[in-house]
C-alpha cells in the first residue's frame, strides 16, 4: 500500500503542537509536569520535569511571578509506569509565590490542570483538592470594618472613663481590649490552614477549582476570630476596688453599669461589624478580590487510567519513541484564558 505522506506529516505536526495546551492572552504557560506512558515492552517513565519559573505579568492574567507544578507519582526514567490497564492515583501540586495584583481584571481565580489530548477521558478528580495560601491585604481594604470597630471601642472607652470619674475609688483595666484592637488595626497578612477545594471538570479537557470561595472562607475565619477576641475582651471588663468599703461600692456601681448599659450598647454596634464578615457579604467579596496571594499551594488529586496502545496510535502518537503526555498546572483568572488544542 502506498504510504499517505500527507497524513504522516499532519500527525507529526499535531505531535509538535501538543505541548501548547493552555493559552493565556496569547502567552503559553510554561509551568507543568510531563507524564510519559508507553506499552510494557518499552521502558518509558511517568515522571516530573524540573520546576520551571513562569514570568507572569498582569496583562496576561497570571497571578504569580513564580509558579511550578509537580506530581506524586514517584516514578523515574528507570522506574516507569508501564501500560497495564491500571488506574493510578496521582496528585498534582501547584506551588507559587510572589503574587501579583490583578484586582482590576474581571473573572474568578482558578487553579487549573490541563489534560493532554491523548489522555482526555482517562483523568478524573479523586475527591476534593486542598488550598493553602498567605493573603496580603492591600492598604485601607479593612477601612469599613475598622471604622465600625474603632467607633464602638471609642464609645466604650468614653463610657468607662465617665463611670470612673463618677466613682474614682475603682479602676478598670482596658489593656486587653487595646491589644485585641491592635491585632485588627495592624492586620496586613492572613495565613490560612489547608481548606478544601471543590474540583470540577470542563468536559474531558481540564480539572479546575474555584479559589475565590476558599479565599473568602480564609478571610472570614481570620476576621471572625479577631472580632471575637475583641468582643471577649470587652465582655470580660470588670472594675476593681482601690481598697476599703467605699472602693468596693464604687467597683460594684461601675460593674452594674457595665453589665446593664455599656456592654449591651457595645454589642449593638459591634454586631454591625460582625455582619460585614458573614457568609456572602459584599465586603468579604470585595476584600477577597482585592487581596494578593502570597505563598500558595494547591493540590489536585486525580485518578489516571492507563491509555491503550491502540488509543495512542489512533491519536497520532509515534510509538517508536517514548510518549510524553504534558499536563499543565497553573493559577489564573478565568476571564483571561482559553484552551487551544
Amino acid at each position: 500500500m502506498k504510504k499517505d505522506y500527507k497524513k504522516s506529516m499532519n500527525q507529526k505536526a499535531r505531535a509538535k503542537s501538543r505541548s501548547k495546551k493552555i493559552l493565556l492572552a496569547g502567552t503559553s504557560i510554561a509551568a507543568g509536569v510531563m507524564l510519559g506512558i508507553i506499552p510494557i515492552s518499552m521502558a518509558t517513565p511517568l515522571f516530573t520535569i524540573g520546576s520551571q519559573q513562569v514570568h507572569a505579568d498582569v496583562i496576561s492574567g497570571q497571578l504569580f511571578n513564580n509558579l511550578s507544578t509537580t506530581n506524586t507519582s514517584g516514578t523515574t526514567a528507570a522506574a516507569p509506569f508501564p501500560l497495564q490497564g491500571a488506574s493510578r492515583d496521582v496528585d498534582f501540586v501547584i506551588s507559587a509565590n510572589s503574587g501579583l495584583d490583578v484586582s482590576v481584571i474581571n473573572g474568578t481565580r482558578r487553579a487549573v490542570l490541563a489534560i493532554p489530548e491523548e489522555m482526555q477521558g482517562l483523568v478524573t478528580p479523586n475527591g476534593t483538592g486542598t488550598f493553602y495560601t498567605d493573603i496580603l491585604l492591600p492598604g485601607n481594604s479593612l477601612a469599613p470594618l475598622l471604622n465600625i470597630v474603632d467607633g464602638a471601642v471609642t464609645t466604650l472607652v468614653g463610657a468607662v472613663e465617665g463611670l470612673i470619674n463618677l466613682n474614682p475609688l475603682a479602676t478598670v483595666n482596658l489593656s486587653e481590649v487595646y491589644e485585641q484592637l491592635a491585632l485588627l488595626n495592624n492586620l496586613s497578612t492572613l495565613t490560612s490552614a489547608e481548606v478544601e477545594l471543590q474540583l470540577q471538570m470542563q468536559g474531558d479537557e481540564y480539572i479546575y477549582g474555584e479559589l475565590d470561595g476558599a479565599l473568602e472562607t480564609v478571610i472570614r475565619e481570620n476576621l471572625s476570630n479577631i472580632l471575637s477576641g475583641i468582643n471577649n475582651a470587652v465582655q470580660a471588663i470588670e472594675a476593681t476596688s482601690t481598697g476599703g468599703l467605699l472602693g468596693d461600692a464604687a467597683a460594684g456601681t461601675i460593674n452594674t453599669a457595665l453589665a446593664v448599659t455599656v456592654k449591651p450598647a457595645f454589642n449593638l454596634t459591634f454586631n454591625t461589624a460582625l455582619a460585614l464578615v458573614n457568609v456572602g457579604s459584599s465586603f468579604l467579596g470585595n476584600l477577597a478580590d482585592a487581596s494578593i496571594l502570597g505563598e500558595t499551594t494547591v493540590t489536585i488529586p486525580t485518578t489516571i487510567q492507563d491509555p491503550t496502545y491502540a488509543d495512542l496510535t489512533n491519536a497520532g502518537v509515534d510509538m517508536t519513541v517514548p510518549y510524553e503526555a504534558g499536563f499543565i498546572g497553573t493559577i489564573l483568572k478565568s476571564d483571561l484564558y482559553c484552551f487551544e488544542y
